[in-house]
């Protein structure tokens, strides 16, 4: 488990360099545990609502590890509110040995939530896709002027700190760096 590459001394966790340049390999632009620690309440509350009615598995996932890491029960937790509960996660999922799940709560949100932004994007810049956002294969590189004009449609359709998102992630779903990251606003 990712957790056993951590020491806390003095109360603070402390994250192995070499943990830090795994994760610098698996991704390319964003890691999830940045974009969690950067998420307003309310798209975080979403995130994880749209995981806790869609995606009970992946939610008793993240109850499980999350509780442990607040040293409680996961049933304390799941007493809780899911407002409140929701708001105790998302420091831990700004946490580098939280990436993993928060990388999977994102693309769970996206997969249910952003299927309109997905296939808005993959349009503008003319990438075939199933009609539901998910594309097989995605070139190396694409036009720059494609990539602004689809970016500038998803800020028009859709709110900013949504698109921003799905932005931030893009790379790591994809494999491949458009340079999009010139045209995140929030």
């Amino acid at each position: 488990m990712l957790n056993r590459r951590l020491e806390i001394i003095n109360s603070k966790i402390v994250v192995s360099p070499l943990f830090l340049s795994i994760l610098d390999s698996l991704t390319i632009f964003m890691h999830a545990f940045e974009i969690w620690s950067k998420l307003s309440k309310e798209l975080n509350h979403e995130i994880l609502e749209v995981a806790c009615l869609n995606e009970k598995r992946l939610y008793r996932h993240a109850v499980q590890d999350l509780s442990e890491a607040l040293r409680r029960r996961p049933q304390m937790i799941l007493e809780l509110p899911r407002t409140a509960r929701h708001e105790l996660f998302q420091p831990l999922l700004g946490l580098p040995q939280y990436d993993v799940l928060g990388h999977n709560l994102i693309i769970n949100w996206l997969r249910v939530e952003g299927e309109s932004m997905l296939v808005t994007f993959l349009d503008e810049v003319g990438v075939g896709h199933d009609g539901h956002g998910c594309a097989d294969e995605f070139p190396e590189s694409m036009d720059a002027a494609k990539v602004e004009k689809a970016c500038k449609a998803l800020y028009e359709k859709f709110p900013a700190e949504k698109v921003s998102l799905y932005l931030q992630v893009f790379p790591n779903i994809t494999g491949v760096d458009w340079g999009v990251e010139k045209f995140i606003k929030v």
